[in-house]
């Protein structure tokens, strides 16, 4: 998987859609990623809560597809197992 690549997944028994937005290194806290790239300056919110340990994997942060205008783009971190690509939103 890779920037810019559309995905989908089930969180709380809610599918989801969006797009990965950056990579989070293995060891790395989801938050040094959001503040290294300076995802805040580019429209996008992410709440850390929950978020748990560093993971020992490559995984993703997700902007979630928003089908009205919003003002900032909530990003997710979800697990890499529970991505699946897609062609297009629904």
């Amino acid at each position: 998987m890779q920037v810019g690549q559309k995905v989908k997944w089930k969180s709380s028994c809610i599918i989801k859609q969006g797009e990965i937005v950056a990579v989070v290194n293995p060891n790395e806290y989801p938050t040094e990623t959001f503040e290294r790239l300076g995802l805040h300056e580019k429209g996008m919110r992410f709440n850390a809560y929950g978020g748990g340990m560093p993971r020992s994997n490559e995984s993703f942060l997700v902007a979630l597809h928003e089908t009205k205008k919003v003002r900032t783009q909530k990003l997710y971190w979800p697990l890499v197992s529970l991505l699946k690509s897609i062609d297009s939103f629904k």
